[in-house]
Formats: structure tokens, sequence, C-alpha cells
């Protein structure tokens, strides 16, 4: 019952977010959800390359403008996260990466989507956290199609507890759905863009809710006629 109420105030979220795209949006970083970890990246051609850096990587929770605060994840590598110019998309499919050498095929969303259903219930620290946002940046920069964080346009090489767990979900992403979750996106052109995953609940989930919400009606018609 938790997941299913957690389930549906995202998605509830998402819709006020969504409502407030038709403007420039300010975005503000509240801090990871769990501690990050440093980790080593590189990234080659043609991207920007040879780039190496030690960002703190994983989960974090931001909101915008005055709204609630909620999980996101970076989806590029080198820009800023944060600023007075974020717009909502529904989904993130033609994202444009690092000045537009990289873009976001369905195909790439698609995996996505398949990495969420494989390991988001299970992110529940920091080297979770942190190998979780390693497979988003391999499957958002890899275009070969085959997902190496010890190699390609994206790499990551240590921690080994972060890649190992990484590697683990990416290797096993055929195993799983590529429409459980939905994937929106807080996008800028000059800053980092932040993705944000929600649940889809299951049809019967929907069905139970119709039916519950019918049984009340018919129970309220029915004591409305025995009083009268």
């Amino acid at each position: 019952m938790t997941k299913t109420l957690n389930t549906f105030r995202l998605t509830a979220l998402l819709a006020v977010l969504a409502s407030q795209s038709a403007f420039a949006n300010t975005l503000t970083y509240d801090g990871f959800k769990w501690e990050s970890v440093t980790t080593a990246v590189s990234t080659s051609a043609p991207l920007d390359a040879p780039v190496t850096a030690t960002p703190s990587t994983g989960g974090f929770n931001v909101h915008i403008d005055s709204g609630s605060s909620f999980l996101a994840w970076c989806v590029d590598v080198w820009q800023w996260l944060g600023g007075s110019n974020y717009t909502y998309q529904s989904s993130p499919v033609g994202l444009a990466l690092d000045a537009g050498k990289v873009t976001l095929t369905q195909a790439k969303v698609d995996n996505l989507n398949r990495l969420a259903s494989e390991a988001y219930t299970s992110i529940n620290n920091a080297t979770t956290s942190a190998a979780f946002q390693a497979a988003i940046w391999e499957i958002a920069f890899e275009n070969s199609g085959t997902y190496s964080l010890a190699s390609g346009a994206f790499a990551m090489t240590s921690p080994s507890a972060v890649t190992t767990q990484a590697q683990t979900w990416l290797n096993n992403l055929g195993n799983y759905s590529p429409a459980s979750y939905s994937i929106s996106v807080w996008s800028s052109p000059t800053q980092q863009d932040a993705l944000v995953f929600a649940h889809v609940p299951e049809p019967a989930t929907y069905t139970m809710l119709l039916a519950g919400l019918g049984l009340m009606t018919y129970t309220g018609r029915r004591r409305k006629t025995a009083r009268i």
C-alpha cells in the first residue's frame, strides 16, 4: 500500500511540474539523497576528450521554484547543476548532451527504463546510488550497443564496489521490461539536465482503485435510499 501511495504522490508531483513547463523555472540543488561516492570517470571521442575527473556521484534532491524536493539524477557529465533556465519535458527522447555530441534516442531511454525496472527499488545507500548514476551515464553516452564501464565513450575506473554493481545491472538489462517507469527530465541548454524516474502502476492497480471508488459510490447511494 505504501508503494502504491508513493507512486500516486510522485505522479501527482510530476503533473504539477509539467504544468510549469511553459516558462523557465529555477532548479535548486538540495543535496545528495544518500551520501555521495567519489568516482574516477573519463570520456573519449565523440565526447569532450580526453577528459578525466573525480566527481561526487549519486542521486540528489532538487526542487523547482518554491516546490517540494524530489529525487533526480544527472544525465550529462561535465555540466553544472542548477540555474534559472530549466524547462520540463515529459520524455528525454531527443535530449542533446555534451553540446550536441550525443542524443538520447528511444533505444537509450528504453534501456534507462530497463535499468530502473532492475535496480531502482534496491537503491538504498551511497554505493548503490552511485552505481545507478554510473549506469545512467554509460547508457546515455555509449553508442556501440555494448555497455562496458572499463572503456568506450564513457568510462568509470573506481571504486570497484560501484563499478561492479553498475556493470552487473548493465549486463542484465535484457531481462527487464522497458515500460515499468516513466522518465521525465528538467532540461537546460547550458546547465546539467536532471532525470526523474516514476514507477508506472500496474493495470490491476487502476482496476482496484476504480472498483473501490465504484463500491464507495454504490454504498453511498444505498445509504441515501435507505434514509428516504
